[in-house]
């Protein structure tokens, strides 16, 4: 039992059944919708609450919405990986630059991105030469904690030049 406590905590996909990737189909209608009739409210919102409001978005719905949606997504990954860190950390802050603020562009190229980073994370934890196979979030903190460093000194050196 505690090994597989330890297993859950440090996340893999290695462990879960077949079965267990169809459990989180319901919600995969939900992962899009924000690329469609949300997209435009989630973008007016990163400009900030009073400018959001200022352009008709009702904040509060949208920001229980948001976190709703983000939550339900987040609990069918981790029922199905485990903990798995970093990933959503640095693949959004990564694509901004290259595809832009717009959460249209942005939420499809994130899912397609984050999907391709674990399993190049996953495909590192069973080649890599130890006595048993890495857990995948060990691998994601290796490579996520530099990079997602990396993006802050990079976003601390742009507020402080201007």
């Amino acid at each position: 039992m505690s090994r597989a406590v330890v297993s859950f905590t440090l996340g893999g996909v290695g462990g879960s059944a077949r079965a267990s990737f169809w459990q989180p189909r319901p919600w995969s209608p939900s992962a899009l919708s924000p690329a469609g009739c949300g997209a435009t409210t989630l973008t007016c919102c990163f400009s900030g609450e009073d400018e959001a409001a200022t352009l008709g978005v009702e904040v509060g719905r949208a920001r229980r919405w948001a976190v709703t949606w983000v939550a339900v997504l987040a609990a069918a990954a981790i029922a199905v990986g485990g903990n798995v860190g970093f990933v959503g950390l640095i693949v959004p802050h990564t694509l901004r630059p290259l595809v832009g603020a717009r959460h249209r562009r942005l939420i499809p190229a994130c899912a397609l991105l984050g999907g391709a980073f674990l399993v190049a994370c996953d495909v590192i934890a069973r080649v890599f030469p130890s006595r048993s196979e890495l857990p995948l979030g060990v691998i994601t903190g290796i490579i996520g904690a530099p990079v997602f460093l990396f993006l802050l000194a990079r976003s601390q050196r742009e507020v402080s030049h201007g």
